[in-house]
């Protein structure tokens, strides 16, 4: 889905509510002490440089319509310390299927549902474990940095390292196969989370909200906490009194193909189809009837343009059908069955003698007439 902000430049930092952004922003370093102010830095050590990012976004609650947001950025993929060999950089983010995954244990445990999110999560991180510096941009001094800042490529590692660490301690575990959502169940308590970088989703009985959740949120600043109506990953989820649970997605913002597309030149067609394909892919989260002539489309790289044109015209006339959502409601079993549908041959694949055969599988969704929506 494409991004409502635009990012302003330097002729715009001389407003006032761009001054007055900045100032919230270094207010917050002080707040979860971030930086240390020095005079000079030690010889030989390496300076960082820093950037403004500015941006600007429509808010209606907001007196002038917009809300205008800075931070203050390093530029750290140019710092000989941070090198790949020596520092983990990778932080893993909860999986879109896995998210879908929790709330479908929702409505038949008659769970809460609720999203929150981490105000400044890179700078409640774990703190840097070598020295960083950094020009005050204001001043003529210098500033060593306890936490990371914006830019930094280790600034998701250590929030990621710190927030899994409480949640161990809380008695959370792992899930299989995602290390970005938990799952607990002690003494009658149970619920799932899922976390990807600051925004987290969390679902459970009402014990394991008092008991858990408002503890581990004790622990960090949070900037906002919804209930059963919210908005998580560009997802629209909604939770009705029957414990049911609505997934949806926003399709505004996909845009139409332009009129004579098909007269355009090859290169032309290839670039605006790439672009399609880029705003389509997000969504098989909620739109699984989709699924497979989007896949169609972003791989059929033996088509003409000409077909795969087409192809991307019936699509957005099915995105721009009646809004439809995914529903989980309660089935009232206590078992779920689950159906896989397999294809001896996937794609006219061999026995290849090795030890194993290669095979494939197809899933999707058995609708009210036995018809069958590959995903």
């Amino acid at each position: 889905p494409q991004d409502s902000s635009k990012r302003l430049g330097k002729k715009d930092f001389d407003r006032l509510d761009v001054k007055l952004a900045k100032k919230e922003e270094l207010a917050k370093f002080f707040k979860f002490k971030v930086i240390k102010s020095v005079p000079c830095v030690p010889k030989y050590s390496e300076v960082m440089r820093t950037t403004w990012v500015v941006t600007e976004k429509p808010d209606n609650m907001s007196k002038t319509g917009s809300k205008v947001k800075a931070r203050l950025c390093t530029m750290g993929n140019s710092a000989k310390e941070f090198s790949k060999d020596s520092v983990q950089f990778e932080s893993p983010t909860c999986g879109r299927d896995t998210v879908k995954a929790i709330l479908s244990l929702v409505p038949d445990n008659k769970w809460k549902i609720a999203t929150f999110d981490v105000s400044s999560a890179f700078f409640q991180g774990d703190s840097l474990q070598r020295d960083v510096y950094v020009k005050d941009p204001d001043g003529p001094g210098f500033w060593e940095l306890n936490a990371a800042l914006y830019g930094l490529r280790v600034g998701v590692r250590n929030w990621y390292n710190r927030f899994h660490r409480h949640c161990i301690s809380l008695g959370f575990t792992t899930a299989p196969g995602d290390p970005a959502a938990y799952n607990y169940d002690r003494d009658g308590i149970r619920g799932a989370l899922a976390i990807h970088v600051d925004d987290a989703l969390t679902t459970g009985t009402d014990e394991f909200f008092a008991s858990i959740i408002v503890p581990l949120l004790g622990q960090f600043s949070i900037s906002k906490l919804e209930q059963t109506s919210f908005k998580f990953l560009g997802m629209h989820i909604k939770q009705t009194d029957d414990f049911s649970v609505h997934i949806s997605q926003d399709t505004k913002s996909i845009k139409s193909l332009p009129p004579g597309a098909e007269l355009l030149e090859e290169e032309e067609k290839q670039t605006l189809l790439k672009s399609l394909v880029g705003q389509l892919l997000y969504l098989d989260l909620t739109r699984p009837d989709l699924a497979f002539l989007i896949s169609d489309l972003a791989r059929s790289s033996s088509k003409t343009s000409g077909e795969r044109l087409r192809v991307a015209r019936i699509l957005l006339r099915k995105v721009r059908e009646p809004a439809k959502s995914i529903l989980y409601r309660p089935t009232g079993k206590s078992t779920i069955d689950l159906h896989c549908f397999v294809d001896a041959s996937y794609n006219q694949a061999t026995d290849t003698g090795i030890k194993f055969n290669v095979r494939g599988s197809i899933s999707g969704l058995m609708g009210r007439n036995d018809t069958f929506s590959p995903v």
